[in-house]
């Protein structure tokens, strides 16, 4: 991905099951729950070997019984699909859906460990903090800045 990345998003670390937690809970913070990426920090992240371009996964075949949480399970395992590149799959941070793309704990560890000594520029000092709580539990889930 060559070109600048215009829209932003927000970040929102979950639980298991995809409820928020605080993103910096040791901080008086307004909005403790969120965390907000531009698009040319997007950019960046590509750049720094800490995301890589990726394609949205097509929808899981349905195989169940048709049931809404069949229904649901499927989409979820298509949210969490890790992609083959290194770190973040960028159709998680650049999707044209509304949100909902789930960063993997896993992709948590391996942008952290593309994290060079100095921060790029262009990348907050906040982002290694961030990433490494979501590594530690259960990642985080991304929605379209509107």
């Amino acid at each position: 991905m060559s070109a600048a990345v215009t829209a932003g998003v927000e970040l929102y670390r979950v639980t298991a099951t995809g409820a928020p937690v605080p993103a910096f809970p040791d901080r008086p913070d307004p909005d403790p729950v969120h965390w907000h990426l531009t698009g040319d920090q997007i950019s960046e992240l590509v750049r720094a070997g800490m995301a890589y371009p990726s394609l949205a996964p097509d929808p899981v075949a349905h195989t169940g019984s048709g049931t809404l949480d069949e229904a649901r399970s499927r989409e979820l395992v298509r949210r969490t699909a890790i992609g083959d590149g290194p770190g973040i799959a960028l159709h998680k941070l650049t999707g044209t859906d509304d949100g909902g793309w789930w960063v993997t704990a896993p992709e948590c560890v391996a942008a952290l460990a593309a994290w060079p000594t100095t921060a790029p520029p262009g990348l907050p000092w906040t982002l290694p903090p961030f990433l490494a709580r979501a590594a530690a539990e259960h990642g985080f889930q991304v929605w379209r800045e509107l």
